[in-house]
């Protein structure tokens, strides 16, 4: 795979049991990947509405965990693993959220030219249950 990827980057919440309590946003963006020490490296920024700054995200992918790392108008580091709960502040702008993620699923499927991450988790935000959610990463060779 390149160096330079298009990236596309959803993320789906379940409130409940009704289809308009499921929330979902997209980011389709350029960014950077490259594979070192037996780890997937996917970087980009994202522009969120109404947040002042940009927010650089780098997803880690190794063989028992995935990091997501983020920094500017949102700090944290989300570590997902298989079956264990993984709590981290959640810092913005306007204040501090502890957030625990459970992963029930983690897949990863490579060919030549793409990348697929899926993660199946549990959110809490303080201690209290949010949500069922799923992040799903694409990495795609960018056409020269």
């Amino acid at each position: 795979m390149t160096k330079d990827v298009l990236i596309t980057v959803t993320g789906q919440q379940d409130y409940g049991d009704s289809p308009e309590e499921i929330q979902e946003i997209q980011v389709i963006t350029r960014g950077t990947y490259y594979y070192k020490n037996n780890k997937h490296y996917i970087l980009y920024d994202e522009v969120m509405p109404g947040v002042t700054k940009t927010v650089s995200n780098i997803v880690k992918i190794s063989d028992d965990y995935v990091e997501i790392t983020k920094k500017g108008a949102i700090n944290t580091q989300m570590t997902f693993t298989l079956g264990r709960q993984n709590m981290s502040p959640y810092i913005t702008e306007v204040g501090v959220v502890e957030v625990g993620v459970l992963a029930r699923k983690i897949e990863l499927l490579e060919t030549e030219h793409e990348i697929l991450l899926e993660l199946l988790y549990s959110l809490e935000m303080n201690h209290d249950y949010v949500s069922d959610s799923k992040i799903t990463v694409k990495v795609n060779t960018v056409s020269q």
